[in-house]
């Protein structure tokens, strides 16, 4: 018999915690419970299949392609700054390394 939400919520063992608490945790006992015995890949393929339809059902835009989500989070910030000159640094040493061992 698979365990419900409910089932979890009501386990004697949450009793003694406030209902928010309980609430979270019955719900990370369900999750468990759903992805157990799944190997990484199963559990990945399974998470992104819910994620996509809450983003779905909520009508959200979720960036799964995390190369333009990491470039959109980075835009014109200090931080992207910093990267850009590291990227540009690290590609001076290759230079000057290569000019060394040849």
């Amino acid at each position: 018999m698979t365990k419900t939400f409910t089932d979890f919520y009501n386990d004697p063992s949450l009793a003694g915690e406030p209902k928010p608490l309980r609430e979270v945790h019955a719900a990370r006992l369900l999750i468990a419970s759903e992805t157990e015995g799944l190997s990484p890949a199963q559990w990945a393929e399974t998470t992104n299949a819910n994620a996509a339809a809450i983003a779905q059902k909520y009508g959200l835009k979720i960036a799964f392609d995390y190369t333009e989500w990491r470039q959109d989070l980075f835009k014109d910030t200090p931080l992207k700054k910093f990267l850009q000159d590291a990227e540009e640094y690290g590609k001076m040493l290759e230079k000057e390394e290569g000019v060394l061992q040849a």
